[in-house]
C-alpha cells in the first residue's frame, strides 16, 4: 500500500481503536456539530491537495457532495464496507457485488412491509440477535432487549416514508432535530448518515455502507429518488469524470449520469 493510503487508513484505524469517532457520535449535539465543520474542511482538502499530486488516486469531486438517486438503479451492494471518502480505486472490487434484492436484509423486510408478517415470523428477530452476537454491523444496539424499540422505530421510519416521503437528513434537523442525532449510529454527525454508495467503472451506483435499511424500504416503496453520499469512485470511471470535465467526447456515458452533473456540458 502506497505510503499516503497507509496513513489516512492508519488514522481511520486509530479513530475507530480509540473510540474517539464513536465517543464523538455518543455526545452531545454541540460536540457533533463543532466537531463536523473542522473535518469537513479537513477531509475537503486533504482529498484536493492529495489530487494535485496524484490525480489517478483521488476524486476532483467535493467529498461531500449530496447526489439525488432513483432508488431502482441501485441494485447491487459492494461486498466490503470502504469507509474513506474521495478516494479512486482501480481492481476489481466493483464486480465482487451482491444483488439487493437477493440479500436477507431484502427478504425479512419485504416479509414485514409487503407481506404482513410479524417481526418474528419474518426472520428479523433471529437476524438482528445474530448481528449483535456477532458484534457485527448492529445499528448501536448492544443487547437482545433493544432489539424490540428497534423493530417499533422501523415501523414508525415505513410508515413516515410511506405517508411523508423520503427525508434527507438535513431535512429531518429541522423538522426532528433531538431524534435524527439520536438515530445517527454511524457518523460523527448526522448530515454524513445519508445512505452511502460507491460508484464502479461504468457508473454502477453501488450501495456500500449507512442507510441500508432506509435504501431498501425506499425500493420496496417505489420512492423516485433519495440523497446519497458517495465514498469510492472507480478508476475507470474516474477517468470518465475527467475526460467529460475536458469536454471529450466518451462514447456510450449517459452525461445526466448523477455524478456527472457537476461537470457535464449542460452546466
Amino acid at each position: 500500500m502506497e505510503a499516503d493510503r497507509l496513513l489516512l487508513t492508519g488514522l481511520e484505524y486509530i479513530g475507530w481503536r480509540t473510540g474517539i469517532r464513536r465517543r464523538i457520535r455518543n455526545s452531545n449535539q454541540y460536540l457533533q456539530s463543532l466537531v463536523f465543520g473542522p473535518y469537513q474542511t479537513g477531509v475537503s482538502a486533504l482529498v484536493s491537495a492529495l489530487r494535485t499530486v496524484t490525480p489517478e488516486k483521488y476524486t476532483d469531486a467535493d467529498p461531500f457532495k449530496i447526489l439525488t438517486v432513483d432508488p431502482t438503479n441501485i441494485v447491487f451492494e459492494t461486498e466490503d464496507h470502504f469507509r474513506h471518502r474521495g478516494w479512486v480505486v482501480d481492481g476489481d472490487w466493483d464486480l465482487q457485488r451482491r444483488q439487493i434484492d437477493s440479500i436477507p436484509l431484502y427478504q425479512y423486510l419485504k416479509k414485514r412491509f409487503v407481506n404482513g408478517e410479524s417481526w418474528d415470523s419474518s426472520g428479523y428477530i433471529n437476524y438482528a440477535r445474530s448481528q449483535i452476537e456477532g458484534n457485527s454491523n448492529s445499528w448501536g444496539l448492544t443487547s437482545r432487549d433493544q432489539i424490540e424499540d428497534r423493530c417499533k422505530y422501523l415501523d414508525r421510519l415505513w410508515e413516515s416514508i410511506r405517508e411523508k416521503g423520503y427525508k434527507s437528513q438535513a431535512e429531518l434537523l429541522e423538522s426532528r432535530s433531538r431524534d435524527t442525532y439520536r438515530r445517527n449510529v454511524d457518523e460523527i454527525h448526522p448530515r454524513l448518515n445519508e445512505i452511502g454508495i460507491d460508484i464502479g467503472r461504468g457508473g454502477e451506483l453501488l450501495w456500500n455502507r449507512v442507510g441500508h435499511h432506509r435504501l431498501i424500504m425506499a425500493k420496496l416503496l417505489d420512492v423516485e429518488s433519495v440523497p446519497v453520499l458517495v465514498y469510492r469512485r472507480h478508476s475507470d470511471w474516474q477517468v470518465t469524470r475527467d475526460a467529460i470535465s475536458r469536454r471529450e467526447t466518451v462514447s456510450d456515458v449517459d452525461e445526466s449520469h448523477p455524478d456527472l452533473a457537476d461537470v457535464s456540458r449542460s452546466e
